[in-house]
């Protein structure tokens, strides 16, 4: 360096600071604006993403149950070979229990005996069913109509067959 050359051409050591530190403020508020901008798009989809995924609530829909009917046997459905019949005279007419019996047979029904009641004072047809084979009562009324004034049908599960027919008068 020479003599002559003055240090005012040259900036000073403070100066050199004042410029850096002024870039340096410049670059952390450009940064921390870039950093707001960021977290303020960060929560910005993290709120639509829980908008979407929070939206509608599905509705339940009220369940249809069905209720299915037990199944109780109707007349055109039974099979009449499988019932074992007991048909007895309940009116001390002579042969009256026959005629039944034989009209009985002729539909389908299996007649394991022809007998006498105990008494014989029944009125019309009485027709005694155990409970496991009650579905055949309607079966065998339907099966007697116009052979009686009237026709009775009772679950009794102390008989010896499947059903018995009792012929009164």
């Amino acid at each position: 360096m020479t003599d002559s050359s003055s240090f005012s051409q040259y900036p000073s050591y403070g100066e050199k600071n004042s410029r850096k530190s002024h870039f340096v403020a410049i670059f952390f508020i450009i940064l921390f604006i870039v950093v707001i901008i960021l977290v303020g798009l960060y929560f910005l989809g993290a709120s639509k993403k829980g908008s979407i995924k929070a939206a509608p609530a599905a509705t339940p829909t009220p369940t249809i149950v069905q209720q299915i009917p037990t199944a109780t046997p109707t007349p055109g459905t039974l099979d009449r070979s499988k019932l074992n019949l007991v048909v007895l005279n309940g009116s001390g007419v002579a042969g009256a229990a026959k005629g039944i019996s034989s009209r009985l047979g002729d539909v389908g029904y299996t007649v394991k005996k022809v007998g006498n009641a105990e008494r014989f004072d029944y009125k019309g047809v009485t027709i005694l069913v155990t409970k496991a084979k009650k579905g055949y009562g309607d079966l065998l009324k339907k099966d007697l109509a116009g052979k009686a004034d009237s026709i009775t049908v009772t679950v009794d599960d102390t008989i010896s067959e499947d059903a018995e027919v009792i012929v009164g008068k």
